[in-house]
């Protein structure tokens, strides 16, 4: 091997060296980590399990006399990854919680490499009370803007107090409130639909609702009532803007007749739409129109309980 061979290899063998001697350094300092900081199954709850941080009843409306909500979520983070929840009552900041993801879960964890665990933030009753209306937590990832979530303060407390059961669908898509008591309808009374609720009883039409993915392109309420007056609807079934917890959304009603076999039935029905990340959906509550303002109060409690997650 004549001189400027050696050389080279020489060169080429040290530049190896302070190459590996460099990516060992940076490893060491945490500079090269793996994995991706990610928060997800975001759930409002009343109860938690103190030891797993997982919760154990669900909802996402409370009565004045809550004396904590929980914001539960699953989380895979670094150990010192900061992860912070922020609370919201309208446009007002009430409270904040939060640290670094080791001492949240109290365990050990990753520092080059991301770990699961689960993570319940809390808010405590405020000093002065809680007020009515609707809340939100949103949750911060290393400063980073994360998932959201909503509930409500009311007069008539809890789901629970108001017989109310919780149902969330098998793919994660939404999640909502029905009746105790109210059945769930079969594939043939879906007519396609992701997901629907009848009542017991209450005449040849029993009130029910529908959720259903619609064909909608957005919830925008000149383009919703453009496609409305496409088809002829009247002005009185317009729809109107109606926000579901951070959901932008709109809603009408309208009557209309229901023909099965040689019945006719007169309904009136609210139509509820929320805009998705891809998709319109769309909450369909149905009654006879003479019963229709008796059951409006559960109707109203189904369409304010629906939230899209995604």
């Amino acid at each position: 091997m004549d001189d400027t061979k050696r050389t080279w290899a020489i060169v080429t063998l040290a530049l190896a060296v302070t190459a590996l001697f460099a990516l060992g350094v940076v490893f060491i300092a945490g500079v090269v980590r793996f994995g991706t900081v990610k928060v997800s199954s975001v759930a409002i709850a009343s109860k938690v399990d103190a030891k797993t941080g997982k919760p154990i009843k669900k909802t996402n409306r409370f009565s004045a006399g809550q004396e904590r909500v929980y914001c539960c979520v699953y989380a895979r983070a670094f150990e010192d990854t900061v992860l912070e929840s922020r609370w919201y009552h309208g446009g007002k900041l009430i409270g904040r919680s939060g640290g670094k993801f080791k001492e949240l879960i109290g365990a050990s964890t990753g520092k080059f490499k991301t770990a699961g665990g689960n993570i319940a933030f809390y808010l405590e009753r405020p000093t002065g009370g809680w007020e009515e209306g609707s809340y939100r937590v949103e949750l911060l990832m290393a400063g980073k803007q994360g998932p959201k979530a909503s509930f409500t303060v009311a007069k008539g407390g809890s789901e629970e107090d108001q017989g109310m059961l919780e149902y969330t669908d098998p793919s994660d898509r939404f999640s909502l409130r029905y009746p105790d008591g109210w059945e769930q309808a079969g594939t043939g009374t879906l007519d396609g639909a992701l997901a629907g609720f009848i009542a017991t009883g209450g005449g040849d039409y029993p009130p029910r609702f529908a959720v259903v993915m619609t064909d909608f392109e957005s919830v925008n309420i000149d383009y919703l009532n453009g496609v409305l007056k496409a088809e002829g609807k009247p002005d009185s079934e317009m729809f109107s803007p109606y926000s579901l917890g951070d959901k932008q959304g709109a809603r009408r009603t309208y009557t209309w007749e229901y023909k099965s076999g040689d019945k006719t039935v007169q309904l009136r029905s609210i139509q509820t739409v929320v805009q998705g990340s891809k998709h319109v959906y769309g909450l369909n509550c149905h009654s006879e129109a003479p019963q229709f303002d008796a059951n409006l109060p559960v109707f109203d409690s189904i369409i304010n309980s629906f939230r899209v997650n995604e």
